[in-house]
């Protein structure tokens, strides 16, 4: 009975007493409430409380940072975690795939608790949502009126924010189109912006100050989205799309003497931040930003601060600022770093990053359908640290044996990435464990770090492109059969070519071939090795071909390196163009050709035999070539 007249005197609480409690409760338990009575659901459904509770929200001091990952099997987790003086970004939730059938979600963006999200490839991405997790409401937007079906192959921008004037959610499209691959350079751009509240697509007009854009998705700041975009003579700025107006304007970027490239643009407080990356020959990283004090005018900018980094492993990629300023970058797949001033670096590392972590290595045959997980290898994050890994797999013809090579440069911090001696651990499927190689015996003592890069297999041994520690890049060699490094020189250029980085090394015939970038203009050399194993047979490929140099073949892609993975039989070079574009090069017509396909953002291309290769001890054989 008691029970009774409390339930009795909670229902008569007046409303106002019920939004200041609501207002204070966590999501959670607010979702809780609205199945007590039709009285409190209809209460915290009502637009004004839920304008009420997000106006608290905003003004807690706690504030979570959204990352998007891949669980263990693969699966898409969104992730918060809390960022407000807690260094080691805390898991506070996370959240599953609303659509776990749909696996390629990027996040266009992120405001007052909605995400929203873009299914698909660059090309394609007409397939987009915005989701709420927190009270699991999921909607697809209607499709919009530019297609790949309407318009053609295009590739995409998105930006998602919201228009305090019209109180209304909206998703801006710039797409450009082009009919094939020579027409990227004559592509035109169309918009198209949907609105929540009217729930349907309007196509735009751009003003004729832009020629492309820069893909990826754009910052939210003002009431406005901001992209990096080109004018017509190739200069940057960055592009503003006002959501209230639904106007664009533009905003210089601050002059640099020589080519300039900037690669994003972050929220920075109440305006915006421009971040510059440059790799030296060197493989230092330097790290340039510079903020917009007065948001919207342009003599403001201001350099924020400038410093070098030397890393192993992938560029660094800018994602934005914290509360406390400090810059935060990803590398690789789910490595974060945070920047602050003056400048230091720490790490965030996710367990499952690929650089750091890699410990979890399989062979698989999909032609018999055999899939074997190797036991886990002596050194691990556990009993050594943070390290970054390099790769090999081949076959070694004189004990008929498959080996995979594992070569882990350890460290304790980042600045100790430069003093990192390399470990190196080999794993034989015919005796099914891993064995550790004494470094200091085997690699060469010049050897200071490894590429993370694929390697490349043979003639039998492996192939990296490594580094000594007077900066001097070899080709590294590791002999399958007797377990020994070597290293091949690499052909010396006279000063005058300017700065030059030897970035990978493939398989070319019989023999390899090495391919070197221009770090200035970002043009691309090709070396091939015409007799195996002897370094003054180093041929250029120039004779047949002039050096491939940037601009991109792809125009949408300035700023996008293009970065080589291969040659095809037929001789033609393969590179990746942006996140995962193919395009081939042939050194006789001198000409891109697109392949009209799309990897991942670092794409794995080999010849490929089938065969009824097992991978059972016994049953290990193999022809020896």
């Amino acid at each position: 009975m008691s029970d009774s007249k409390k339930s009795i005197r909670w229902g008569y609480l007046p409303d106002e007493i019920l939004t200041h409690i609501f207002t204070f409760l966590p999501i959670k338990s607010i979702i809780i409430c609205t199945s007590v009575s039709k009285t409190w659901k209809s209460l915290i459904k009502n637009p004004t409380f839920i304008s009420t509770h997000l106006h608290h929200s905003r003004n807690q001091n706690q504030n979570l940072f959204l990352l998007l990952s891949l669980s263990r099997n693969d699966k898409q987790v969104y992730t918060l975690h809390k960022e407000d003086d807690d260094p080691d970004f805390t898991e506070y939730t996370s959240f599953d795939s609303p659509a776990p059938a749909l696996h390629l979600h990027n996040v266009v963006g992120t405001f007052n608790g909605l995400i929203c999200l873009s299914y698909g490839l660059p090309n394609r991405a007409e397939e987009i949502f915005l989701w709420n997790p927190c009270v699991r409401k999921f909607l697809q937007l209607p499709y919009p009126d530019a297609t790949v079906d309407t318009h053609g192959t295009s590739h995409t921008s998105f930006g998602f924010g919201f228009d305090p004037k019209t109180n209304d959610y909206k998703v801006v499209r710039i797409l450009s189109i082009h009919g094939g691959y020579s027409d990227f350079v004559k592509s035109r751009l169309v918009v198209e912006v949907y609105s929540l509240f009217a729930s349907e697509w309007r196509m735009l007009s751009l003003p004729p100050i832009c020629a492309k854009i820069r893909i990826g998705r754009a910052t939210f700041a003002n009431g406005a989205l901001h992209w990096i975009a080109f004018t017509n003579d190739d200069k940057q700025f960055v592009l503003v799309f006002d959501l209230g107006d639904e106007v664009f304007r533009e905003i210089l970027l601050p002059e640099f003497p020589g080519q300039v490239i900037w690669t994003g643009l972050s929220v920075y407080g109440n305006s915006i931040a421009g971040f510059r990356i440059t790799v030296g020959i060197d493989e230092k990283v330097q790290i340039n930003i510079c903020v917009m004090k007065e948001y919207g005018v342009a003599s403001s900018w201001t350099p924020f601060f400038t410093a070098d980094f030397e890393f192993v492993g992938p560029t660094p990629r800018p994602i934005g600022f914290r509360r406390n300023g400090d810059a935060v970058f990803v590398l690789g797949k789910e490595k974060l770093f945070c920047l602050t001033r003056p400048p230091t670096l720490q790490l965030h590392t996710n367990e499952n990053s690929f650089p750091n972590r890699a410990e979890e290595i399989f062979l698989w045959n999909p032609c018999v359908r055999k899939f074997l997980q190797l036991p886990y290898p002596d050194v691990t994050v556990d009993t050594h640290g943070v390290s970054c890994t390099s790769f090999g797999f081949g076959f070694d013809p004189k004990t008929n044996d498959y080996k995979v090579v594992r070569i882990l440069s350890i460290m304790g911090s980042p600045s100790d990435f430069v003093k990192s001696r390399p470990v190196v651990e080999v794993y034989s499927l015919s005796t099914g464990e891993w064995r550790m190689l004494s470094a200091s015996a085997s690699l060469p003592p010049v050897c200071a770090k490894i590429s993370h890069r694929p390697l490349t297999f043979a003639n039998g041994p492996l192939h990296w492109i490594a580094v000594t520690n007077d900066k001097k890049r070899f080709v590294l060699v590791f002999d399958l059969g007797d377990e020994v490094f070597r290293q091949i020189l690499l052909p010396e250029l006279p000063s005058y070519t300017g700065k030059m980085m030897w970035t990978r090394v493939s398989v070319y015939g019989n023999s390899i071939a090495g391919f070197q970038r221009r770090v200035e203009t970002g043009q691309i050399n090709i070396w091939v090795m015409k007799e195996y194993g002897v370094a003054s047979s180093w041929t250029k490929f120039s004779h047949q071909c002039p050096t491939l140099g940037m601009p991109s073949p792809c125009p949408e892609f300035r700023g996008a390196v293009l970065r080589p993975i291969g040659f095809r039989r037929n001789g033609d070079a393969v590179f990746v163009l942006g996140e995962g574009k193919l395009v081939c090069w042939n050194p006789e017509s001198k000409e891109f050709k697109d392949l009209r396909m799309i990897g991942d953002h670092n794409p794995y291309i080999d010849s490929y035999i089938e065969s009824l290769v097992l991978l059972d001890k016994a049953a290990n054989v193999a022809v020896t070539p």
